[in-house]
């Protein structure tokens, strides 16, 4: 899919809603209940804020974090795992005790997925599901048994 066609695929459905929106609050349409939207963000650098800024997960100046995840409905957040350019391979398994500190730490309200049946079960049980990515595979450093131990973190996005 090209560029154009990917922005305009994301564009067409929130002009969509603006309309809508707009049309509602002139009164022009009944105002019914509907069930929330579920939202399944696929990216956040929250992990990399919370190694380099001390950023926490129950509560930051970030975009992501629980509360802000309870209020916009958030059924799902992908973790992204990111180094910057010269990333090591320390620097990311630090990253991961991070992460892995946070599900502990916050298990009541956030815990890890690895399939999408789990992401259905957490969700089911009022939690947000936490799926495990890697952004950019330059900590590796062309070591492809790195991947089995990414898998064995519950990294499902490469």
């Amino acid at each position: 899919m090209t560029r154009r066609r990917l922005a305009l695929s994301a564009a067409v459905p929130l002009f969509l809603a603006g309309i809508l929106l707009s049309t509602a609050r002139a009164g022009q349409v009944k105002k019914t209940e509907a069930p929330a939207m579920k939202v399944f963000d696929l990216h956040c650098d929250t992990v990399y804020q919370g190694v380099k800024k001390g950023w926490d997960l129950k509560g930051s100046k970030g975009a992501v974090d629980i509360p802000k995840m309870r209020k916009g409905n958030v059924t799902a957040q992908t973790f992204a795992l990111w180094t910057p350019q010269a990333g090591t391979w320390a620097f990311l398994r630090k990253l991961n005790k991070k992460f892995e500190s946070w599900m502990k730490d916050y298990g009541g309200d956030i815990e890890l997925a690895v399939t999408g049946d789990e992401i259905d079960d957490i969700a089911s049980r009022g939690k947000i599901a936490a799926v495990l990515s890697v952004e950019g595979l330059s900590p590796l450093g062309g070591d492809l048994e790195k991947i089995q131990v990414l898998h064995g973190w519950g990294v499902r996005i490469l």
